[in-house]
């Protein structure tokens, strides 16, 4: 039997170049920068500037289904 794992995910921030430094989102600009040892605590500490951009529930992840089907090997 194989095993699998299904991972859903919606990220926030992160230090890979998704976001550039000089991003501006609600007049705030991005409050970490990602080559810094300190970015997930900066983006924490501005919480009351990106918070308040989060609109609930329009920006939420929300999942109405998710199929999984198992694929025939190549004989």
């Amino acid at each position: 039997m194989l095993q699998f794992y299904l991972i859903i995910n919606m990220a926030v921030g992160g230090t890979g170049g998704f976001f550039p430094d000089n991003a501006v989102n609600g007049g705030y600009p991005k409050p970490w920068h990602d080559k810094t040892e300190t970015a997930s605590r900066d983006f924490w500490t501005a919480k009351n500037q990106w918070y308040p951009t989060w609109k609930f529930p329009d920006d939420t992840l929300q999942v109405d289904y998710i199929r999984v089907t198992k694929l025939r090997p190549d004989n």
